[in-house]
C-alpha cells in the first residue's frame, strides 16, 4: 500500500526536523476514508473528545507532530477551534506493549483517582527508590521534632488527633503545604492552645487536613506539622519565633505533602480525572490484508500539562499552591515533596522529578538546581574563606561544570563592592572610621572576597563560588517576587528560610533581602512589568528600605550582564528588625551610607493621557539627553512617593558591563541628607551598530557628576 499523503506513514522526511503536519479536519477524514491506518486511529482519538468541542467542524486546524531528528518527543495533536482556544492531545502504547511505530511513546496507564492503590503503590516505588538511593535527600531521616506537632496517634484511636510538644523528642514526621485561602478554616489560637492539645475533633478539620493526615497515617508516620495548627496564630511573638526556623521545619521533614492543586484548605487533596481525562484505549489496525492483520492497543489523553508548561496554563486554576510565596520556599526546602495534582502525582526530591504519567522529566528543576547549588555547598561554605576554596578543589569535576552549566555567570570572577570600612569589626564605631572622599578607582583595586579557583587546568575560566551563590540568589528573588501573598508585610518572612540557608554560603550579613559580599550585584534590580494600578504603587505601611527588592510588590529581574568596574562604594548598611524577630525576618528600618558619583537629572512623564504609565514611558533627562528608565513604582499615582513631571532626581554610581552603565535613581527626602530609590537606569557605553540593531551613542555623564556621600534609606 502506497505511503499516505498526509502522514507520510509518519515516516520523517529526509530534510525535515522532525514528523509534523497540519491540515484541515476535512483532509484527515479524507485519508481516513481511503483506508491509513494511522490517520484512521488519529482521526478516532479525536473523535473521543468531540462532546468537549462539538462535531469536527468546530475545529479549523489539525496540527499532528512525532519525534525530531533526535529522536525526542512523541505522537501528539493539536486542535486548534473556533472559539480561538486549543485541545491538545497525547498518543501513546502501554508500557509493556508494542510500539507500532518508534515515534510512539511507551508510557504507563494512569487511573487518573489519585486516592487510588495504585497510586499509592506508586508513591511507595518512588519513596523507596529515594531512600535507597539518594544520598542528598537523606541527610536528615531521623531529626528533633518541631516545637509543635500533630500526634496522630496509633491507629486504635484514629480517627482524632492532638496537638503535642515534644520537647526534644526525635522522631520522623511530614510536613503540609498548602493555601489556606479566602474563608480561614480551624487555626490554633491562645484560646484553644489547651484543647488543641486535648485533642481536635475529625469532623472540625477541613478536607485538606483530613486528605493529608490518612495519606501520612498510610506511609506509618506517626507526626504531621502544618503550619496553620502548630504556630500560634494571634501570638506574634509565637509566630515570629516559629517562623524564623521555617527551613529547619521543612528540611529537617521526612517528607512535604503539597495539597498543589487546591486554593483552600477544603479543596483536599485528591482528585479523580473526568472520562475525558481518563487514558481512553483505540484500536490499531497496521495492516488491511486480514491474513496479515495486527491489532495493536493504543490509547489517547489529554496531554498533562506539568509545572513547565505554566505558559500554556492557568497556573492559579491548575496548580494554585505554586503561585503561592509561602509555598515557594516551602517546595525547595523540603528534602521530598509530593504534589497532589489535578490528573496524577508529582514527585520532586533532590536528585530527581517524576510524574504518574512520566512525562514530566525536567533536565534540571527548579527544587535539584537549588539543591545542587546552595544545599550542596552549604555543607562547606560555613568554613572560612582559605578553608572553603580548599573543600572545593575536593569536590569532583563533574559535579563543578553541572554547576556552571546551570549558573553560567558562575565563571565570572566578580568582585566585592564592599569597602575596608565595611568589612571592619562590628563593635568598632562609625565615628572612629574617617570616611575618604578620594576620587573612586574601578573595582578592580579593591580586595576580592572570594578567589577564583581554576577548574580545569590549560584554561581561563574561573569558578567564583561567591558569584555561584550570589547568581543562584538572584534567581530565587526573581521566581519568588511575582508570586502572591495575603499580607504583602511577609515580603521578607515568607523567603527568610531560605535567606538563612544561604547564609551559610556567604560571608557577608543579611540585609532586608541583599546581602553584604555581594551588595553590588544585589542593588541592581529593576521592575520589568508594566506599572499600573493601585498594587503598583509605593505602599503606604513600611516593610524595608527603598534600595531593597522587598520594598515593591511587582516581580523584580537582576543586571544580566557581567559586572566590570563601578565607582561605587558602601560605607555602611544596617537593618534593624522588628522586636521578637531576627535579621532575616521583617525589619522596622535599613539604611546604606554610600559613597559615590551623583548626576542630577529630572523625570519626564510619556505616553498616556490619564499618566498611569508603565515603567517605559518614563525617561530621564540628563543634561539635554534624554535616556529611558525602570521605575520602581508607579511614580505618578495619588499617594506616598508621588513625583511631578520634571521633578529633579538623582543617578547614583556607575556600574559599568559589557555594554551598558547602570546607575540608581534616587531622590532626596524632606528630611535633611536621606536619599530614597526610585528606579535604575541603564546607558548603551558607545554607537555598536550589527544586522538590524543600532544603539545610538551616549556620552560619558562622568564629567556632570561629583562624589558624595550620602544616606539610602
Amino acid at each position: 500500500m502506497p505511503r499516505c499523503g498526509l502522514c507520510n506513514g509518519f515516516e520523517r522526511k529526509p530534510r525535515d526536523y522532525r514528523i509534523a503536519f497540519d491540515s484541515k479536519p476535512s483532509r484527515l477524514d479524507t485519508s481516513t476514508r481511503a483506508g491509513c491506518p494511522i490517520c484512521t486511529f488519529l482521526r478516532d482519538g479525536i473523535a473521543h473528545f468531540e462532546p468537549r468541542f462539538g462535531t469536527l467542524s468546530h475545529v479549523r486546524r489539525v496540527y499532528v507532530w512525532g519525534s525530531t531528528v533526535d529522536g525526542d518527543g512523541s505522537v501528539e495533536v493539536e486542535l486548534y477551534l473556533d472559539d480561538s482556544t486549543k485541545l491538545r492531545l497525547e498518543f501513546f502504547v502501554g508500557a509493556d506493549s508494542t510500539r507500532p511505530f518508534n515515534n510512539m511513546k511507551s508510557l504507563p496507564v494512569i487511573s487518573g483517582d489519585t486516592a487510588s492503590e495504585a497510586s499509592f503503590s506508586w508513591v511507595c516505588r518512588v519513596l523507596g527508590n529515594c531512600i535507597k538511593t539518594h544520598s542528598r535527600c537523606n541527610r536528615n531521616t531521623i531529626t528533633e521534632l518541631p516545637t509543635r506537632v500533630l500526634d496522630l496517634g496509633p491507629p486504635e484511636r484514629a480517627p482524632d488527633v492532638r496537638l503535642f510538644e515534644p520537647s526534644g523528642a526525635l522522631a520522623s514526621y511530614a510536613c503540609l503545604s498548602h493555601c489556606w485561602g479566602k474563608a480561614r478554616s480551624i487555626t490554633t489560637e491562645r484560646k484553644t492552645l489547651a484543647s488543641h492539645r486535648d485533642g481536635i475533633a475529625w469532623g472540625s478539620l477541613p478536607k485538606t487536613f483530613r486528605d493529608t493526615i490518612n495519606f501520612v497515617r498510610k506511609l506509618d508516620l506517626r507526626y504531621l506539622w502544618i503550619d496553620s495548627l502548630c504556630i500560634i496564630q494571634d501570638d506574634i511573638d509565637d509566630w515570629r519565633r516559629e517562623s524564623a526556623k521555617m527551613a529547619s521545619i521543612y528540611q529537617n521533614s521526612y517528607i512535604t505533602i503539597a495539597a498543589t492543586k487546591s486554593a483552600d484548605d477544603h479543596g483536599g487533596c485528591y482528585s479523580t480525572a473526568s472520562p475525558f481525562d481518563l487514558d481512553y484505549p483505540l484500536t490499531m489496525k497496521l495492516s488491511e490484508k486480514v491474513s496479515q492483520a495486527t491489532l495493536l492497543q493504543v490509547y489517547v489523553r489529554e496531554k498533562i500539562l506539568h509545572f513547565d508548561d505554566m505558559q500554556d496554563v492557568n497556573a492559579s486554576t491548575a496548580y494554585p499552591l505554586l503561585t503561592r510565596g509561602w509555598a515557594y520556599q516551602e517546595r525547595l526546602l523540603a528534602p521530598r515533596v509530593l504534589h497532589f495534582c489535578q490528573k496524577e502525582l508529582v514527585w520532586e526530591c533532590q536528585e530527581f522529578t517524576r510524574c504518574e504519567c512520566s512525562c514530566f522529566n525536567p533536565a534540571v528543576s527548579p527544587k535539584q538546581e537549588h539543591s545542587q547549588v546552595i544545599g550542596d555547598w552549604a555543607i562547606f561554605e560555613p568554613l572560612n574563606p582559605e578553608e572553603r576554596q580548599s573543600e572545593i578543589k575536593k569536590q569532583p569535576y563533574g559535579e563543578i561544570r553541572k554547576l556552571l552549566r546551570m549558573i553560567p555567570r558562575a565563571f565570572h570572577g566578580k568582585r566585592s563592592c564592599v569597602s575596608q570600612e565595611q568589612s571592619r569589626p562590628a563593635d568598632d564605631s562609625t565615628e572612629s572610621q574617617p570616611k575618604v572622599e578620594a576620587p573612586l578607582e574601578s573595582s578592580h583595586e579593591q580586595s576580592e572576597v572570594y578567589n577564583p579557583v581554576d577548574i580545569q587546568a590549560g584554561t581561563s575560566n574561573k569558578l567564583d563560588v561567591g558569584a555561584v551563590v550570589t547568581a543562584m540568589w538572584h534567581k530565587i528573588i526573581s521566581e519568588y517576587s511575582h508570586l502572591a501573598l495575603s499580607v504583602e508585610g511577609d515580603r521578607l518572612p515568607a523567603i527568610a528560610g531560605l535567606a538563612r540557608q544561604t547564609e551559610s554560603c556567604k560571608t557577608g550579613k543579611y540585609l532586608a533581602g541583599l546581602w553584604e559580599d555581594s551588595l553590588a550585584e544585589d542593588l541592581l534590580w529593576r521592575v520589568d512589568e508594566p506599572l499600573q494600578g493601585q498594587s503598583q504603587r509605593r505602599p503606604e505601611s513600611y516593610r524595608a528600605p527603598s534600595w531593597s527588592w522587598a520594598s515593591v510588590n511587582s516581580k523584580v529581574s537582576f543586571w544580566e550582564e557581567k559586572l566590570g568596574d563601578y565607582q561605587f562604594r558602601i560605607v555602611n548598611a544596617e537593618c534593624t528588625p522588628v522586636r521578637g524577630a531576627d535579621c532575616f525576618g521583617q525589619v522596622t528600618s535599613g539604611y546604606l551610607e554610600v559613597l559615590g558619583k551623583l548626576t542630577a537629572a529630572s523625570v519626564l512623564y510619556t505616553g498616556l493621557e490619564d499618566r498611569m504609565v508603565d515603567s517605559r514611558h518614563y525617561k530621564l533627562a540628563i543634561e539635554g539627553e534624554t535616556v529611558p528608565f525602570y521605575a520602581d513604582y508607579c511614580l505618578c499615582g495619588d499617594g506616598k512617593g508621588k513625583l511631578q513631571d520634571k521633578e529633579e532626581v538623582y543617578c547614583l554610581g556607575n556600574f559599568s558591563g559589557e555594554r551598558f552603565i547602570a546607575s540608581l535613581v534616587v531622590r532626596k527626602l524632606e528630611c535633611g541628607s536621606k536619599y530614597e530609590r526610585i528606579g535604575i537606569v541603564a546607558r548603551p557605553l558607545s554607537s555598536k551598530v550589527r544586522v538590524g540593531i543600532t544603539v545610538t551613542e551616549v556620552r560619558d555623564l562622568a564629567h556632570l557628576a561629583h562624589l558624595s556621600t550620602i544616606v539610602l534609606v
